[in-house]
């Protein structure tokens, strides 16, 4: 008999649920092919995969093939991985989900190769280039403060030296550690948890993963559920200052926006707020082959 192949279109949340606990699509299991390379794309990959979600451009597609198991996803492990960074919450119920993330001294990805490692991140600043809506910022382990806001290149020496300073005064305040006393391990190279970090060239970001929350909640009373997910995070206690290279507190000024609600900002955010949730659905075909 010959092979039958179908199409279906799949929400990213759906997508995002194959590497992610995402409770609203249910338990959504693949495997990899045998041969698979891992995940191989830049930051910038990633940051213009989701510039392309939230502009409505085409997404690409995934391939599917059906057998006695696990269905095995033949084409499109790069926007699966992704979907998922878009959604991955290290502060929450994601936390513990991600293949490979293990706890040591506290959530952090595994710096394992084959495991994807990076939070998403996007400012709400208008950004300077031409026919972009948003600036997408991609934390990883290489570059835990992200690169330069216009996407051309790293930060300069002088500015991950602000960031890395600026990390660690954020890592004594949390953890109460005085100055004369040395910093847990966990602090520095490859095992610095990322979700203590965040991209220092930004003027107004915030973590991707509470927008696609909200979206799949589709409450009218954002602006509280925002403010209520920043403000009660314990890793983001407000008396302790989370800098940028254009802003006293990330996180303060995200409050103050959703408090104010007025200014270019929020009307910014206001707007992504709106169009995320068709942003998100039914975005990517897959072909379901036997």
């Amino acid at each position: 008999m010959a092979a039958v192949n179908t199409q279906r279109a799949l929400d990213l949340e759906e997508v995002a649920a194959w590497k992610v606990n995402c409770p609203d699509a249910g338990e959504q299991k693949i495997a990899l092919k045998a041969d698979s390379a891992g995940f191989n794309w830049s930051a910038q990959d990633v940051e213009n995969f989701w510039e392309a979600v939230v502009s409505g451009r085409p997404l690409g597609s995934f391939t599917l093939r059906r057998g006695d198991g696990l269905p095995v996803l033949e084409d499109g492990e790069q926007r699966a991985t992704a979907v998922a960074l878009g959604f991955y919450d290290p502060w929450e119920k994601n936390a513990d989900a991600w293949e490979g993330l293990q706890k040591e001294g506290m959530r952090r990805f595994s710096p394992q190769p084959e495991g994807p490692r990076g939070i998403l991140w996007i400012d709400l600043a208008k950004p300077a280039q031409e026919g972009v809506s948003y600036v997408f910022r991609l934390v990883t382990h290489d570059e835990p403060w992200g690169f330069l806001r216009n996407r051309k290149g790293h930060l300069p020496a002088h500015g991950a030296r602000l960031a890395w300073e600026n990390f660690i005064r954020v890592v004594r305040c949390q953890k109460e550690i005085p100055a004369n006393e040395s910093l847990p391990g966990w602090a520095s190279g490859d095992t610095l948890p990322l979700a203590w970090a965040w991209p220092w060239d930004a003027k107004t970001p915030m973590p991707f993963s509470l927008l696609c929350e909200l979206a799949g909640i589709a409450t009218p009373e954002w602006e509280e559920f925002l403010l209520f997910s920043i403000e009660n995070n314990p890793m983001w206690q407000l008396d302790c200052p989370m800098p940028t290279a254009a802003t006293h507190c990330w996180k303060e000024k995200i409050c103050q926006i959703l408090k104010h609600r007025e200014g270019e900002d929020y009307q910014r955010l206001s707007a992504l707020v709106k169009l995320l949730p068709g942003a998100l659905k039914g975005r990517i075909p897959v072909v379901e082959a036997e």
